[in-house]
């Protein structure tokens, strides 16, 4: 079948010595204690590079999770669909911040507002947040790259258990996409799983978003 775009994740890289990675760049703000404000930081740039993006596809935001008891993230994101505009925006949650239905169903209530969409990323990496899951539904589930890695070769007992997964993420109506996907049996194999949507190299690699828009003219 034929593969659409239907959105580009935002991601940081430096080209400072040492501070390439997201892990890194993080690593250097926590000395400080910056997290919040460097993920805010990144977020705005983010937006601000996506006008180079061809067409007016979903862009997808990743946060710190110490931006989720942070009484600011709101305000940061309002400011945020300001500078966006009319931007199709989605908000990433690592799974691991997860933690409390009642704090996440107030955010998804607050992006909706917005205009703002819900990810849950890195969906499988440690526990399953099934209650909360269940509880405040995402728009779209991110499984985790480690679930994807090799999976056109893996054992019957992980099909079983993706299969299960994305079963209930069906039934609850949430996109769920494949993270990671790294080669042509991997891409293959979440077709036959059932996934609509999928990520990774396979896909094509990180490129500044100008570098997109001189591949579409």
């Amino acid at each position: 079948p034929e593969r659409v775009t239907i959105g580009y994740e935002s991601l940081a890289r430096s080209r400072l010595y040492g501070l390439r990675f997201p892990a890194s760049i993080f690593g250097a703000a926590a000395h400080f204690r910056k997290e919040v404000e460097t993920s805010c930081l990144l977020r705005h740039y983010g937006v601000t590079q996506a006008r180079h993006l061809p067409g007016n596809f979903a862009l997808f935001l990743n946060t710190h999770p110490a931006e989720l008891c942070d009484t600011d993230l709101i305000e940061s994101l309002r400011l945020l669909r300001e500078t966006a505009g009319e931007l199709p925006l989605v908000l990433e949650i690592h799974e691991a911040s997860v933690t409390s239905p009642a704090r996440l169903r107030e955010l998804k209530a607050a992006l909706g507002e917005l205009g703002i969409r819900l990810a849950y990323d890195d969906f499988g990496a440690g526990h399953a947040r099934l209650l909360e899951l269940s509880e405040a539904p995402p728009d779209f589930l991110k499984f985790d790259r480690k679930l994807m890695r090799g999976i056109d070769s893996a054992p019957v007992s992980r099909w079983r258990l993706l299969a299960d997964l994305l079963k209930m993420s069906q039934d609850l109506e949430i996109d769920a996409i494949a993270e990671g996907v790294e080669t042509a049996g991997e891409a293959a194999a979440c077709e036959d799983l059932g996934f609509r949507l999928a990520q990774g190299f396979q896909f094509g690699k990180p490129l500044p978003a100008s570098a997109y828009r001189a591949r579409s003219s």
